[in-house]
């Protein structure tokens, strides 16, 4: 397999196949952790996935509020403005 197939496979294809969580709730944890790692750009892809999977607006904003109290200022910043731009069109 390419790189690029291994890159997408792993962390998609093993960890996401695994039947414990269903996929809202793999979609909230990978958006608290992103956010705890103030990682943007994937946090707003990992968001917006997350609404399309079926996880509702109020469960994220939930898993995010919680990394904003638990990552601190910074963390909230990053909150503040995937939340924002989750709300263009």
């Amino acid at each position: 397999p390419s790189l690029a197939e291994l890159l997408l496979e792993v962390p998609y294809g093993e960890l996401y196949a695994r039947p414990l969580l269903d996929l809202p709730t793999k979609e909230a944890v990978a958006c608290l952790l992103l956010a705890l790692q103030r990682r943007e750009p994937e946090l707003r892809g990992h968001a917006r996935g997350a609404l399309r999977v079926g996880l509702a607006e109020t469960e994220l904003r939930a898993a995010l509020a919680l990394a904003g109290r638990l990552g601190g200022p910074t963390t909230q910043e990053v909150v503040n403005r995937t939340l924002a731009a989750s709300h263009r069109p």
